[in-house]
C-alpha cells in the first residue's frame, strides 16, 4: 500500500500542468523549496521519478505523464464527491448553541468560525452568547450550551468533556494613560508591588484571582487587590478611571488604556474549545469539522 496522500497528488498536479515549480507554488500558497521537497517525497513513496528538472526546465516523465492523466481524472472524482456531499450536509435543519468567555477576546477568530459554518450551513441556527465564568459553567453544566471557548485555566471545572486548542492568548499590564506607568516604554509585575489592582471576582473564577496572587508572590510580594468585578467591561472600567492597574489580554483596544505586555507568558492562558464527550449532535459535529479546517489551513500556513 503506497503512503500518498490526496495533498501530494494536487501538488504534483499543479506542477505538471504549469511545468514550473515557481508557478506553481504561488497556485498553491506554499514556498518553492516546500513544493519541491513534498514532490520528492512522492516521488521517493513511489520509487520512480514523475518529472525531469533541471535550471532551465521541468517536463514529465513517461510515468509522470501516465499518473498526471489519470490523477486528474481522480482528483476531478474526488472534489465532485466532496462537492454532492456537502449539498447533503447544507440541508442539515438545527440549532447550535455557542457560548464564550467576555473576560477574553476572541471575536475575531470566533466570528470567522462562525461565518464559515453558517455560510456552509445557513439552515443551522446560531445562538451565541457572551459570559462571566460562572455563568458559563452554569449555561454548560446545564445543557443550554452545545460548545464553549474559554482560557485553560478554567478547563478543570468542566468534567466529561472533550477540549480542542484554539487560539494563544498574550496578557498585559494594563494602565490608565493618568496613571504615571504610562509615561515608562515598559513595566513588569514587580513595579506592581503596593499598587492597587482590580482582578475577576473570585465568585466568577477562583483559580484566575488565584492565577494573579500567585503570579504576584512569585515576584515577591503580595497582590494588593482593591476591587473585585465580574466582568472585563468592568474591569477596563476601573483602570481608566484610575481605581487600580489589571492583568488581562492583551488584545485590548482603548484610547484611555495603556498596556505592557507580560514579560513571561503564562502557559495556561490560551483559549480552549469545550463540548461535552458523551453529547450527540449532528450540528456541533459539522461545526467541529468547520473548526477543524481553519484550524488545519492556519496550521499549514505557519509551516509555511
Amino acid at each position: 500500500m503506497y503512503r500518498i496522500t490526496f495533498q501530494q497528488i494536487h501538488y504534483f498536479l499543479a506542477v505538471a500542468k504549469t511545468l514550473n515549480f515557481t508557478e506553481a507554488a504561488k497556485s498553491l500558497y506554499i514556498s518553492q523549496p516546500a513544493l519541491s521537497k513534498q514532490i520528492v517525497v512522492l516521488e521517493n513513496e513511489l520509487g520512480f521519478s514523475v518529472l525531469k528538472r533541471n535550471k532551465r526546465s521541468v517536463e514529465l516523465t513517461s510515468e509522470g505523464e501516465s499518473l498526471y492523466k489519470d490523477w486528474s481524472i481522480l482528483e476531478n472524482m474526488m472534489n465532485s464527491s466532496i462537492y454532492n456531499a456537502k449539498l447533503l450536509k447544507r440541508k442539515t435543519v438545527g440549532k447550535l448553541s455557542i457560548g464564550c468567555t467576555d473576560t477574553f477576546s476572541i471575536d475575531e477568530a470566533l466570528s470567522k468560525l462562525i461565518f464559515n459554518y453558517q455560510s456552509n450551513y445557513p439552515n443551522i441556527d446560531i445562538d451565541l452568547g457572551s459570559y462571566g465564568f460562572r455563568t458559563l459553567r452554569e449555561q454548560f453544566n446545564n445543557g443550554d450550551l452545545d460548545v464553549i471557548f474559554l482560557p485553560d485555566f478554567e478547563c478543570v471545572n468542566y468534567k466529561d468533556v472533550n477540549r480542542l486548542y484554539f487560539q494563544k492568548v498574550e496578557l498585559c499590564i494594563a494602565v490608565s494613560t493618568a496613571h504615571p506607568f504610562s509615561k515608562k516604554e515598559h513595566v513588569t509585575i514587580e513595579d506592581l508591588k503596593d499598587q492597587p489592582l482590580i482582578a475577576i471576582s473570585p465568585k466568577e473564577s477562583v483559580i484566575g484571582v488565584g492565577k494573579i496572587k500567585d503570579y504576584c508572590r512569585m515576584h515577591g510580594f503580595e497582590a494588593n487587590i482593591v476591587k473585585y468585578v465580574s466582568n472585563l467591561n468592568s474591569l477596563l472600567l476601573g483602570v481608566k478611571n484610575s481605581i487600580g492597574i489589571t492583568i488581562c489580554d492583551s488584545k485590548i483596544k482603548d484610547p484611555n488604556i495603556k498596556t505592557f505586555l507580560l514579560d513571561k507568558q503564562p502557559e495556561d492562558s490560551d483559549i480552549y474549545v469545550l463540548w461535552k464527550s458523551k453529547l450527540d449532535h449532528a450540528e456541533l459535529d459539522l461545526f467541529l469539522d468547520e473548526l477543524d479546517e481553519m484550524l488545519q489551513a492556519e496550521e499549514d500556513n505557519d509551516q509555511e
